[in-house]
């Protein structure tokens, strides 16, 4: 888990981004994607994370999440809790036609359900942490019973639905369905006319099979297909090309400092604070992650939800205050710059290691710059790069002082796993009784005033025990040619979830 977690790709660029070339919609043209080499096609049972990113262009999902972490229906009417948050009924759209002509209906929600619960390496298998049973008491509705109170798990119904059809294969509902299907050479879609999104612009997808990344890198330079995702290709490497534009999301990867509590020198909340407001969140996104990362983020908030928003400044840059609160906690700079602490005969110096994996270069840039900030107020940092195997190993034994790691909300008030005690994610050794009690508040409550009052609690609880250190938050990103349009904001998990929408200006490929 902590792996899943921690793993974040590289991504950067100051690369130009979308300025629409032709802003009217043409209708027409084909549009070239690429994937990985399939292990199989379903997108519920596929391990390869390009096959799913396509596949999902065919079978789409009850909900979309989008990239300020709010529910976007898909195939889903509305939905209602029970009082107790542990009863979730949705009402699906009624009148959506799958590619094979049938009418999509609760059976194909529950047969995708059965397909997830039974393939153990699906990677949509963690929403039966909620779940405990479903059913379909009619045609258009689903009814989950959940394991604990969980409004959150609307956030979670972003898996795909796989429609199976009369031939033993399967369809969707998507703008697009499978024309045909060449094992390792191509796959070809055609759009789905009856598609319940309306107007589909371009009329085929062709989806070039490619055995790794750096073949796909090739092909989108030489301008062989027509998009990817930063998954797949280095922006740094494209970042000179004029000739395409990057669709940043608002959020996906939450780049933060992890503190061990066990540290003496982190068991001092002033300390934390300190640490927090001598960062300048704004250069160090400068210095390493470029268009990603659209803004700083101490909080684990996503930024622009219009469920909450923040009342306070949680990524100032309060250089001052930060030297004024650890020389109330006792610490003074002397001649080496580096603060130091006496307590008795011990002199102590305000200095530690920050682990980083070796092979994230970004990460290692924004480590560096951290570094460099918090010097100027008197911490002494040093920046230890290690190879992933044993930064991992680190950080699981307890055997360090802070680290540089990224994480993925799969819920936008999923704080359980990092910061509740006993968390899969909390490796920080950090436990607050009242932080437990308002994060399983948060989880259970709809959007209330109950709500709102647990999520403004906890805001001023971390911001005064700084648990964590939050830095940004890092946007997943499509890369597509500078002649496509309409592609908007990514979604979350579903880089292409926009497809229905895009254009060739023009349309002259065909």
């Amino acid at each position: 888990m902590l792996i899943a977690v921690l793993a974040g790709c590289n991504k950067s660029s100051d690369a130009p981004t979308e300025s629409l070339i032709g802003s009217i919609p043409v209708i027409g043209g084909t549009l070239a994607l690429q994937m990985r080499i399939p292990d199989t096609l379903n997108p519920i049972v596929s391990t390869v994370q390009s096959v799913r990113d396509v596949m999902r262009i065919v079978c789409e999902p009850l909900i979309n999440v989008s990239g300020a972490y709010e529910s976007v229906p898909c195939l889903v009417e509305n939905y209602t809790f029970n009082d107790s948050a542990t009863v979730l009924r949705v009402n699906l759209k009624r009148g959506v036609l799958r590619h094979d002509g049938l009418e999509f209906s609760s059976s194909d929600v529950i047969y995708s359900l059965d397909l997830i619960r039974q393939t153990p390496q699906s990677a949509y298998g963690s929403i039966f942490n909620i779940i405990d049973t479903y059913e379909a008491p009619d045609a258009l509705s689903v009814v989950f019973n959940l394991k604990y109170p969980c409004s959150q798990i609307v956030y979670r119904l972003n898996f795909p639905i796989v429609c199976p059809d009369s031939s033993g294969a399967f369809c969707g509902t998507g703008a697009y369905k499978i024309e045909s299907y060449e094992p390792f050479q191509s796959l070809k879609m055609v759009k789905h006319e009856a598609w319940h999104g309306g107007n589909v612009y371009i009329d085929k997808i062709d989806v070039t099979l490619t055995r790794n990344d750096e073949t796909a890198a090739e092909a989108f330079s030489s301008a062989r297909i027509d998009a990817v995702t930063d998954n797949v290709i280095d922006l740094d490497n494209f970042a000179v090309m004029s000739n395409m534009k990057i669709h940043a999301a608002s959020a996906g990867g939450y780049l933060f400092i992890g503190l061990n509590h066990f540290a003496p020198l982190f068991q001092s909340s002033d300390v934390r604070s300190a640490l927090s407001c001598a960062l300048d969140r704004d250069k160090i996104i400068a210095a390493s992650y470029f268009e990603s990362a659209k803004h700083g983020a101490n909080l684990p908030f996503p930024n622009g939800n219009s469920v909450f928003a923040p009342q306070s400044e949680s990524v100032a840059y309060r250089v001052q205050y930060a030297s004024e609160l650890l020389f109330s906690a006792g610490w003074e700079i002397g001649n080496e710059r580096i603060a130091t602490k006496k307590t008795g005969d011990a002199v102590y110096s305000l200095s530690f290691t920050l682990l980083v994996n070796a092979d994230n270069y970004r990460r290692v840039r924004a480590a560096e710059e951290i570094a460099s900030q918090l010097a100027k107020v008197g911490f002494d940092v040093t920046v230890s790069l290690l190879p992933w195997e044993q930064y991992i190993s680190r950080i699981e034994s307890g055997n360090y002082d802070a680290f540089l790691g990224e994480c993925r909300f799969e819920t936008p008030w999923d704080f359980g796993f990092l910061l509740r005690s006993g968390g899969t994610m909390n490796v920080f050794n950090y436990s607050n009784a009242y932080t437990d009690a308002l994060i399983d508040a948060i989880s259970a409550a709809p959007a209330t005033p109950s709500f709102e009052e647990a999520l403004r609690e906890f805001e001023s609880v971390f911001l005064r025990e700084q648990p964590i250190i939050g830095v940004a938050f890092i946007g997943d990103c499509v890369i597509t040619a500078d002649d496509i349009g309409g592609v908007g904001e990514p979604y979350l998990d579903s880089p292409y979830a926009t497809i229905g929408s895009w254009f060739i200006s023009g349309a002259k490929r065909e």
